[in-house]
Formats: structure tokens, sequence, C-alpha cells
């Protein structure tokens, strides 16, 4: 994760529409980051805002802000096209990174070390480290919700991202420029696009890598409809995307909800 010459060591791409409101929080960590020593670059991709999201980006610091069609999938296909970056690291705009997060992320990927040398003569030599990995996420979530949804929703996203290794996309996923690159990326899905780049992801590189901190994000959802309701609608769709019910046929769903 080497950031000589001007090519950054992060690059974090943030999808973002008619979020005025949070960008700003979202991408101030980027100038924390650099202030610890982490080349990094902020790239938000504004799917058609129609309030100030693309001048509170700018005046919060970003590197670059682009526009593309309104979509998820098509954002963060777009902001990694923009971006140089060894590792990419997609965020909501409605989330919040911990300030050391760069160095986090670093710790996470780098390969595991080995234990002491042996003596000359007496046991041989250790074996060569593991490569680093490819790919990874935050082991959880924080939602401003009220104190049990926030200890049931943080308690079950950590479980199901340790015992599953399928994290969602508010996790804040990174993986290197080239796993991307090989993956494919995210497919034009109005939903689950997340779940189809962990399951490549996955298959090509194993099991995540997890920064044991959680990451901040908006509770709008789960405030609206409330731990329940919000937690059946999310299993239903992943359930009828599992018995193979289209997702644009699912996204139909979800918005009604």
């Amino acid at each position: 994760m080497g950031n000589g010459g001007s090519r950054p060591a992060f690059s974090v791409i943030i999808p973002a529409l008619n979020e005025e409101r949070s960008i700003g929080d979202a991408v101030r960590r980027r100038v924390v980051a650099k202030r610890c020593g982490h080349n990094c670059e902020i790239i938000v991709v504004d799917g058609g805002s129609k309030d100030l999201t693309a001048r509170t980006a700018r005046q919060a610091g970003a590197t670059h802000v682009i526009t593309a069609p309104r979509g998820r999938a098509c954002q963060l296909n777009a902001g990694a096209a923009k971006a140089r970056g060894d590792v990419f690291l997609f965020l909501h705009a409605d989330s919040k990174l911990p300030e050391d997060w760069a160095l986090r992320v670093q710790q996470a990927m780098a390969p595991a070390t080995q234990g002491g040398r042996a003596e000359e003569g007496q046991l041989p030599p250790p074996p060569p480290p593991p490569p680093p990995r490819q790919w990874g996420c935050f082991e959880t979530i924080s939602i401003d919700a009220g104190p049990i949804s926030s200890w049931l929703v943080h308690h079950g996203v950590r479980l199901r991202t340790l015992l599953c290794h399928r994290p969602y996309g508010d996790q804040g996923i990174f993986v290197t420029n080239s796993a991307y690159t090989r993956s494919g990326g995210y497919p034009d899905w109005p939903l689950l696009e997340d779940l189809a780049l962990v399951k490549q992801l996955k298959r090509q590189c194993g099991a995540p890598a997890i920064v044991r901190e959680p990451i901040e994000t908006s509770g709008r959802r789960w405030q609206a409809l409330g731990l329940v309701q919000t937690t059946l609608i999310n299993q239903a769709i992943l359930l009828a995307y599992a018995m193979g019910t289209d997702v644009h046929v699912l996204a139909e769903w979800y918005k009604r909800d």
C-alpha cells in the first residue's frame, strides 16, 4: 500500500444524493487522515442532487466531485473509474469513519506476523508470511437510534460479519485496486449490489480483513420504520433474492416499504 509519487494510498469513494447535511462530516475524515500522514483522495459522486451536496463536499475538502447517473452501483463504479489509489474504500454519504481509519485499514490488510526466529540448528525457519488481505470491512455499524435498537443492530451486524464474512455496504467495504478490477466492480443493480460484490470478492480473494471498530452511520430508516419492521423487510428481501426473485422487482418492493 505504498504512496510513492503522486499515487494516493487510499481512494475514499462516496456516492451521494441530496446529502447536503451529512456529506461534510464524511468528507472531513480525509483531512484527518492526511494530518496523520496517510496520502488519500476522496471522490464524491453526485447522482443529481437538488440541494447543495456538491458544493458542500467541495468546501469540506473533497479531492474530486463528479456526477453520474442516479443509482448507487453506477455512482460507485464511476468513482472507482476516477480513483487512483492502491485501496478503494466505499463509504455511504451518511456514514462517518473513525479518525484513525486509514491506520486501522492498513493494519487489518497487512499479513499476520510470524513468531520469533528459531536458533540456528534447532528448528526449521518459519514459513513465509501470508500475502496481504485484498479486501475487508469494518466490524459493525453504530447507528443513532434508541439504546436498545442501537445495541441489537451493533451486535447483530458484528456476528454476521465475524461468523459469515458477509458485510453490507454500510460497513465501509475496502478493496485493493487490482482486486476490484478483477471482480468486475458493482453490478448495475438497483439493490443488493453490495452483496454481489462481496460474494465475488470472497470467491476470488478469500475471507475479508476486519477492522475491529464500528463505523458510524445514520439510523434514519431504523427510526422511521422501527427495529422489528426494518429487520423483517431486510430479511424478506434477502430471502426473496436467495429464492431467485429479480433484483428490480425487489427494488420496487423496497421502495414501497
